[in-house]
């Protein structure tokens, strides 16, 4: 929700922005392009990293699982995802007080997720901020629906035929 709060405030600081342009407020210090420009950019930059912000998370289909970080994309095929486990989430070396769900590969990568269990407000640790923070019944339901899917792709692959989890 608040990267959705930071994308409107930066839509809406753009509005303020060419209404001050366009009504003449004042006299550029520099070149009225440059300034156009440099502010139209900011903006530009402000509003892609909130809307980046509010898509991050888990994204599924029949054939794949897309991961969306703030920085990147992640495609992992099915036929490539062994195990979906629940453990701590890292930032860098440390564990955080949050858990967060983690694809275990056929090659024996682990890939986190940005998806987040939310914990108590007074628990102490670290915590990362890059995803969304389920509560515990979204969390546990996430999990299951993953592995179903993850089921259902991989009986896609052989002759028998199962209706799609949910």
């Amino acid at each position: 929700m608040l990267p959705l709060v930071f994308a409107i405030i930066g839509l809406g600081f753009a509005a303020l922005v060419t209404l001050g342009l366009l009504a003449g407020a004042g006299e550029w210090e520099v070149n009225p392009v440059v300034g156009s420009l440099s502010i139209y950019g900011f903006l530009t930059l402000w509003t892609g990293f909130a809307w980046r912000m509010h898509r991050t998370g888990i994204y599924v289909s029949d054939t794949a699982v897309r991961l969306i970080y703030p920085w990147r994309n992640r495609v992992i095929p099915w036929s490539d995802v062994v195990n979906i486990a629940s453990r701590p989430a890292m930032l860098g070396t440390w564990a955080t007080a949050r858990n967060a769900i983690y694809l275990d590969l056929a090659n024996g990568d682990r890939v986190e997720t940005p998806v987040q269990r939310g914990t108590a407000r007074f628990i102490r640790g670290v915590r990362k901020n890059i995803g969304p923070v389920l509560g515990q019944v979204e969390f546990d339901a996430t999990v299951t629906f993953l592995r179903e899917m993850r089921e259902y792709a991989g009986a896609q692959g052989v002759a028998e035929i199962r209706r799609p989890p949910r």
